[in-house]
C-alpha cells in the first residue's frame, strides 16, 4: 500500500511553504489510509503546537492609554501583541500580521471599528474579532455581531473580564482551525486525488 503524504502548513499565515520553517515541519505526516490511529495523532500534534505557538492579537484603538493597558495585560499572559491607533491602521495590519484575534474599538477615528471590521472581514471571513467600546448600547452590540464581531465589550472594563474573553475566544479559534484541519483530511483520506 502506498503511503499518503500530507504536506501543508496548518498555519494561514505561513507565507513560507511548506516544511521551510519548524512549525510546518512539525504538521508534515506519512500515514497509510487504514491508519486508524491517525486522526488521533494528528489532533495531539494540533494541541501541543497550540501550546507552543504565541497567539498574535492586535489592538486597534486611538486611546494610547486603552492600547498600552491592553497590551500589558496581553504580553503579560504570553500573547504576542501589536497595535494600530486607528481603523486604516488596523486593517492594514490585519492583512499583513494575519493576527489570531484582533480587539477593535468601535469610535475609531478616520473609518469606524465597524467598517473597519467590515474590511477586514471581507479579506478574512473566519478573522476572530472582539468590539470595544465606551457606549454600551444594545443597538450597537447587535451591529457589531452582525458584521462579525465574536464578543462585545464595553468600557471602563476590567483585565479579568479581558483575559477571561480573549482566552475563550482563542480556545474557540484553535478548536475551528482544527475542526477544518480534520475535515480537510478526511476529504483528502476519501478522496486523495
Amino acid at each position: 500500500m502506498d503511503p499518503l503524504l500530507i504536506a501543508e502548513c496548518n498555519l494561514k499565515r505561513c507565507s513560507e511553504g511548506v516544511n521551510t520553517h519548524p512549525a510546518c515541519q512539525a504538521t508534515r505526516l506519512t500515514y497509510y489510509s487504514n491508519d486508524l490511529n491517525f486522526r488521533k495523532f494528528q489532533t495531539n500534534q494540533i494541541a501541543e503546537y497550540d501550546t507552543l505557538m504565541k497567539h498574535k492579537i492586535l489592538i486597534t484603538d486611538d486611546d494610547l492609554s486603552i492600547r498600552t493597558m491592553l497590551q500589558k495585560v496581553l504580553e503579560k499572559e504570553g500573547y504576542s501583541v501589536i497595535t494600530a491607533l486607528d481603523g486604516e491602521e488596523g486593517v492594514e495590519l490585519a492583512a499583513s500580521e494575519s493576527p489570531d484575534l484582533i480587539l477593535l474599538d468601535l469610535g475609531l477615528p478616520g473609518i469606524n471599528g465597524l467598517e473597519a471590521l467590515r474590511q477586514i472581514k471581507k479579506n478574512d471571513p473566519d478573522m476572530a474579532a472582539i468590539m470595544i467600546t465606551a457606549e454600551g448600547s444594545i443597538e450597537s452590540a447587535v451591529s457589531a455581531m452582525k458584521t462579525g464581531a465574536r464578543n462585545y465589550i464595553t468600557k471602563p472594563f476590567n483585565t479579568d473580564e479581558i483575559r477571561l474573553i480573549v482566552s475563550e475566544t482563542l480556545e474557540t479559534v484553535r478548536l475551528r482551525r482544527e475542526v477544518n484541519i480534520l475535515r480537510s483530511t478526511q476529504r483528502d483520506t476519501i478522496d486523495p486525488t
